[in-house]
């Protein structure tokens, strides 16, 4: 088993509150806290339903052990560098791999840490959590985003305003707009529901 935390969160998101304002076509400031709610929730539904990180950002994957065909998969693409391997050993004290001991391959879906030519993991760990991965994952900043992943905008901003639109219920309609946004883009990309 595995999991992700982020280490260093994205100093902005991919769509910002003038944007999002201006496709609304509000110009006050009375929903500018609202707005911005609707835009990090929409982001962190995107980035759950694409299994993507949208906006630069640091992120730790821990496992219990070394993968046993001895290649560690990193989650949340696109992966832009590889700033650790760690484990900790038998004795719980945090080991720190040499960065030549290990080949960060972030061209290939998913991105892969395997060890290098000759080199190998170490072989005796604690019984849990006991690898870490840091890495720096996303498209870049916002402009970056926009142009790399315009569709993952575009659903975003679609969110954003069937939920603004819809603030103080929704409807089943509006649902089954929301529902159909996050559809067209599953099947566009082939994620799995």
């Amino acid at each position: 088993m595995g999991s992700v935390t982020v280490v260093t969160p994205p100093t902005e998101y991919p769509v910002s509150l003038a944007s999002a304002k201006a496709m609304l076509l509000v110009d006050h400031s009375a929903d500018d806290a609202l707005i911005a709610s609707l835009i990090a929730a929409a982001t962190a539904e995107v980035q759950e339903q694409a299994s993507r990180s949208l906006v630069t950002q640091t992120l730790r994957l821990a496992l219990d052990g070394w993968p046993d065909d001895g290649v560690i998969r990193l989650w949340r693409p696109p992966v832009q560098s590889v700033t650790s391997v760690q484990y900790y050993d038998s004795d719980g004290t945090l080991q720190t791999v040499p960065d030549t001991d290990y080949v960060a391959v972030l061209d290939v879906s998913p991105p892969v840490v395997v060890p290098a030519p000759g080199k190998g993991w170490a072989g005796s760990l604690r019984s849990f959590s006991a690898v870490r991965v840091t890495y720096v994952t996303g498209y870049g900043n916002a402009a970056a985003v926009a142009a790399a992943a315009a569709d993952l905008v575009t659903l975003l901003m679609g969110l954003v305003a069937v939920d603004y639109e819809n603030r103080d219920s929704m409807s089943n309609q509006a649902m089954q707009q929301r529902d159909r946004l996050v559809a067209a883009l599953q099947a566009r990309h082939g994620w799995a529901t």
